[in-house]
């Protein structure tokens, strides 16, 4: 099946998954009416160190968010994931990383799910998204969520990334959406 020019559906018992590759040549690094928001491309321990007062500060959002998530907050497990050439994308507000999104490279098991895991390759050029958060004061804050796709995937682009892989759960119509377009 295909949803709006993406592939594919996967079906696990009740369960529906959606299985997506996007090109990310078509999205723009444009923010207009978030000028007061910084949005960075941390690729490394030295640019972690320098934004880890507002990463840590937003950890603790997303604590209370989301207390029982399996997603790590641990720094040295950070720093593992920044050595290996991934990647994460923050948007700060008043100091505060208050989005997030994680873009992997070369290999991933997708472990998010009781009754599935999927290992992969990720092919050249390209990434794997994952582990989106968005604090709940900013995730239906007007246009928020394109301003941080656009600049998750520009940035991504002149990275030199042509192509990022995702998946989203079938129930989740506004990230299905979103990535739809």
């Amino acid at each position: 099946n295909t949803v709006m020019n993406e592939d594919a559906w996967r079906r696990e018992k009740n369960d529906v998954y959606w299985l997506g590759r996007l090109p990310l040549a078509k999205f723009e690094n444009k923010f207009n009416g978030f000028e007061d928001y910084e949005f960075k491309f941390i690729k490394n321990e030295e640019e972690f160190n320098q934004n880890k007062e507002g990463i840590i500060k937003g950890f603790k959002e997303f604590k209370k968010d989301i207390p029982n998530w399996g997603l790590s907050t641990d720094i040295d497990n950070i720093l593992q994931k920044l050595k290996e050439g991934n990647n994460l994308q923050v948007a700060f507000h008043n100091g505060v990383a208050v989005q997030w999104n994680w873009f992997f490279v070369n290999e991933i098991n997708i472990n998010d799910h009781d009754n599935w895991d999927y290992n992969f390759k990720i092919p050249p050029n390209s990434t794997y998204s994952a582990w989106w958060w968005c604090d709940p004061k900013y995730r239906f804050k007007r246009h928020f969520m394109m301003a941080f796709a656009n600049f998750v995937y520009s940035v991504s682009y002149n990275e030199g990334f042509e192509y990022d892989y995702f998946y989203c759960d079938g129930w989740n119509n506004n990230s299905r959406s979103m990535l739809s377009i």
